[in-house]
């Protein structure tokens, strides 16, 4: 059920390194659409206008970002701001956080009940109205990746 939605990820934990090109994605992205370098090193500022050109990178197995060197200048310290989607990791305790919308989570519960079980609790109504949420959600632009976005390679 989760694996239906994509929730918004930014990571800014890569560092560029002198002379090294290739960056390990984090393994909660499974798209990305915009990496942007920082301003100054240890900075802590991305600005749209440092957005690194998508035709100077790309996506290469497994899980790496790769940097076009003939095209692309490091500048060593500077942290990456990678932006994409991924998934809801799984919850595993009660402490766990879930980034899912609670309207999608209770209409996609909803349609998962036995027809059965609907019918004898009288739940027509709810489960008509979870149906057209969970039609409203998939229509969104949520279930789908970013229109620029990359797939990651595994």
């Amino acid at each position: 059920m989760a694996n239906d939605y994509l929730i918004e990820k930014i990571d800014a934990t890569v560092v560029l390194v002198a002379d090294t090109y290739e960056y390990t994605l984090p393994t909660d992205m499974y798209f990305v659409h915009r990496i942007i370098t920082e301003k100054t090193a240890a900075g802590g500022v991305f600005n749209a206008s440092d957005e690194i050109d998508h035709r100077d990178w790309d996506l290469i197995s497994p899980r790496k970002l790769k940097l076009h060197e003939n095209y692309y200048s490091i500048t060593a310290g500077k942290d990456l701001r990678i932006e994409g989607q991924g998934r809801q990791a799984t919850l595993s305790a009660d402490t766990s956080i879930c980034y899912l919308p609670p309207d999608w989570v209770k209409a996609e519960a909803i349609l998962r009940l036995p027809s059965n079980k609907i019918q004898s609790n009288k739940l027509d109504g709810v489960y008509a109205q979870a149906l057209r949420d969970a039609v409203y959600y998939r229509a969104t632009e949520k279930s789908r990746a970013h229109p620029k976005a990359r797939r990651v390679v595994e």
